[in-house]
């Protein structure tokens, strides 16, 4: 089953590949082939587009509908994303089920408790880690339950809409053992992890460690629980492969682990490495990525060095959004979208834009359009791979405003049919995409910037010192 889904998938990225060359012709690719490439980090026909199921409120979808209805409903959470897929031309939707990534991921049935509301995604309400014995009593959940609902959202998904990415959505190490023992107790077990191994006496030492067993646990409780915690991740997968589900695009949750939580550093050395696990678990599906938050383009570079001089596969990492109900506005991060375009080109990284939740709720139509629509042209400029999200959709989000925001990336996302520009010799100089120098060959007419590969052919010669048109590569 392993081989044959490979050669399902080296099948669909060869077709799209050959189609994607053909592009320039008039030759469109469908949202899976559009979403493969981009995950290659291949620049597709246009920018891809992707849509959160259950970062949806289900009244946006239908008024009639609640949380409640959709737990254990398959039929009704299928029916929303067929529903959301006929609505917005979206080239891949994630976490399909309405339960939300905490009861997707099996939570529930390890026997974390929750509490289950009308108005927004059920909660977890305790911890069920209270002390270090309790790690030797979590085991994989059974497919059954709320879980079970899950993997059958999902299989009927993937058989109803195949066109399209449909890709599972799993709780990943740091996040799930949040939910497992608590933030606050894990963040705490690996504080005094590090203090203990950065010591400078015995004494130190045995005075953390007394500490520790005070609270039940031991200096090095955190290694082993996060070694449990991506055992659990890794055994989840298997449920869902056992299950018959397509890993391809699958998503790993990590948003617990994100500054303030974890800084760059920290994620490396104790979250990085089970990804990266999880990663050669689902082989050449190469996941849609992980939903890890850096907060400054320094953290980001972090990643991408570490990237670079490691060779490792560092997955396509999207940026900040709220995605709770109501949203707190005083919660949400935002983002400088063409800087982040600049980084991702220097370092030929893909990139996923998430556009705020309560940008859409409240700015108009016009505005909507016109912050999209600069997007794409920088997107287009760089010829980088973009994939743009609304992060979220409120129950109080005009439905017409998310037309807008998907008529900008249909009118100004397609790769194609880059502009035509004019600028002077001096400007050509300037890279127009990182503003570093380029260098300038005007035998071929063509300028290229060594920092992040920018290429474009312009008419003119040396002796000419007025605008010059400019046309980029793609």
């Amino acid at each position: 089953m392993y081989i044959m889904g490979l050669l399902k998938l080296l099948k669909l990225v060869i077709k799209a590949s050959v189609k994607n060359k053909l592009r320039g012709l008039g030759v469109t690719l469908s949202p899976l082939e559009r979403t493969l490439l981009f995950n290659l980090n291949k620049v597709p026909d246009r920018v891809a587009t992707i849509l959160v199921a259950a970062n949806t409120h289900p009244k946006f979808v239908d008024p009639s509908v609640s949380w409640i209805d959709l737990l254990d409903d398959v039929d009704k959470n299928v029916e929303l994303t067929r529903k959301l897929y006929e609505r917005f031309p979206v080239d891949c939707i994630t976490m399909l089920y309405w339960g939300g990534p905490l009861l997707s991921s099996g939570l529930h049935e390890m026997g974390v408790p929750f509490q289950f509301t009308e108005w927004n995604y059920p909660t977890n309400t305790d911890n069920i880690i209270k002390v270090a014995d309790d790690l030797d009593s979590i085991h994989p959940p059974e497919i059954e339950g709320y879980f079970e609902t899950a993997l059958q959202v999902l299989v009927k998904v993937q058989e109803e809409l195949p066109d399209i990415l449909t890709g599972p959505f799993i709780s990943s190490t740091f996040t799930l053992g949040c939910f497992l023992r608590s933030t606050e107790l894990l963040l705490e077990d690996l504080r005094y992890y590090q203090r203990f191994i950065n010591a400078e006496t015995e004494s130190e030492r045995r005075k953390i460690e007394d500490y520790c067993h005070t609270l039940g646990t031991y200096p090095t409780f955190f290694l082993d629980e996060m070694k449990t915690f991506g055992e659990l991740v890794l055994k989840i997968v298997q449920r869902y492969r056992e299950y018959g589900i397509d890993p391809t695009g699958t998503v790993f949750w990590e948003l617990y682990a994100s500054p303030p939580s974890l800084d760059v550093d920290e994620f490396l050395e104790y979250v990085y490495p089970h990804i990266y696990d999880m990663y050669k678990t689902v082989q050449r599906y190469h996941p849609l990525g992980i939903t890890y938050y850096p907060d400054t383009l320094e953290r980001w570079k972090l990643l991408f060095d570490h990237a670079v001089s490691d060779k490792q596969y560092l997955p396509t990492i999207s940026l900040p959004a709220a995605v709770t109900f109501p949203i707190d506005e005083q919660g949400d991060l935002d983002c400088n979208h063409h800087e982040m375009i600049r980084l991702c080109k220097e370092y030929n990284r893909p990139y996923a834009v998430a556009i705020l939740p309560y940008f859409l709720r409240d700015a108009t139509k016009e505005e909507i359009y016109q912050k999209i629509k600069e997007i794409m042209e920088f997107s287009v400029q760089a010829q980088l791979p973009v994939m743009i999200s609304p992060a979220a959709l409120t129950n109080d989000t005009d439905p017409e405003k998310v037309d807008s925001f998907f008529q900008a990336v249909l009118d100004h996302g397609n790769y194609s049919q880059q502009p035509y520009r004019k600028l002077t010799k001096q400007q050509l100089k300037q890279c127009p995409v990182c503003h570093k120098p380029t260098q300038l060959s005007f035998e071929e007419r063509r300028v290229f910037c060594p920092s992040c590969h920018y290429s474009a052919q312009f008419a003119g010669d040396e002796h000419m010192d007025y605008a010059v048109i400019i046309k980029a590569n793609s």
